[in-house]
């Protein structure tokens, strides 16, 4: 196997070299979209996340035992009809 020689050590510098010069190119793009723009609090957004996904879930509970006491309700009574209880005599 050959060792390194002048060009191929010409031509991994300058690869080198241009790899960096894009990262600080990318690095100059990134700074000056950042710079304007107002500071993100992270800890506040995942806070805020995982209370909406708790009143998510706390939501579907809610529905999920509303909708086992209405089909108890249902079921319960003899004309299979939900409502007051009221009976009409004529």
């Amino acid at each position: 196997m050959l060792g390194p020689n002048q060009h191929t050590h010409h031509v991994a510098s300058q690869q080198y070299a241009e790899r960096l010069d894009h990262a600080a190119r990318i690095r100059m793009v990134q700074k000056d979209r950042t710079e304007g723009a107002p500071f993100f609090n992270i800890d506040a957004h995942r806070l805020l996340t995982a209370r909406r996904l708790a009143a998510g879930l706390a939501g579907v509970v809610l529905a999920a035992a509303v909708a086992a006491g209405s089909a108890g309700v249902v079921n319960a009574s003899p004309s299979h009809a939900a409502g007051g209880g009221a009976t009409l005599i004529r």
